[in-house]
């Protein structure tokens, strides 16, 4: 009876011992998923951003190329509007002296303007030129 009894607590004891084994297992197991789990999780959104940044960069080269060649487009056309616009005919007389003076007064108004404008394009053109 005694060794029945001594028997009896060996087995309670093992099955104790591996159910705690066990229950530890499926609670390792269950932890390394979830660790899993969220590891994949933060790689696909690693992943998503790093190829919406990717895809802005791009974006954004692209658009500071073409607005270096539209900036470059204008200010060929104002300079050259400018070596148009700088010369009259030779045989041009005005019809009154206020208009003359009226018409000089804008030019060099328009001179000015286009003096400014140019050294801004130039300006805003090499600083696009040093970003890219």
């Amino acid at each position: 009876e005694e060794m029945n009894a001594w028997m009896s607590a060996l087995i309670r004891e093992r099955y104790f011992v591996l159910r705690d084994e066990r229950d530890a297992y499926q609670e390792l197991q269950h932890d390394f998923q979830t660790q899993t789990d969220e590891m994949a999780n933060v790689m696909r959104t690693v992943e998503a951003e790093t190829k919406g940044m990717t895809d802005l960069e791009a974006r954004v080269l692209r658009e500071e190329a073409e607005l270096a060649d539209q900036l470059a487009e204008l200010l060929n056309s104002v300079q050259s509007t400018s070596s148009n616009n700088e010369t009259q005919p030779p045989n041009y007389q005005p019809e009154n002296n206020s208009f003359q003076n009226n018409h000089q007064q804008q030019f060099f108004t328009i001179g000015a303007i286009r003096k400014d404008a140019l050294e801004a394009l130039a300006s805003a053109g090499g600083h696009l030129k040093q970003r890219v």
